[in-house]
């Protein structure tokens, strides 16, 4: 699944320790390597006094 990317909008670039230019004709490129999914967190949903009550677990898409 290795899909490459590439950002012309570049805004800044450094090109020595602690001097920042600006990135004019500057582009980055990266390699996305694998794709899956975060760690599951649980959502819970209530109203007071309803008797309302709701559980949902999320797995949010994770590139690296």
């Amino acid at each position: 699944m290795a899909t490459s990317l590439k950002f012309n909008d570049v805004l800044a670039v450094s090109g020595q320790e602690g001097t920042i230019g600006p990135g004019a004709g500057a582009v980055v490129s990266g390699q996305v390597l694998e794709g899956g999914k975060a760690d599951k967190i649980l959502v819970f949903h209530f109203k007071r006094k309803k008797q309302y009550k709701r559980f949902t677990d999320i797995a949010s898409p994770l590139p690296r």
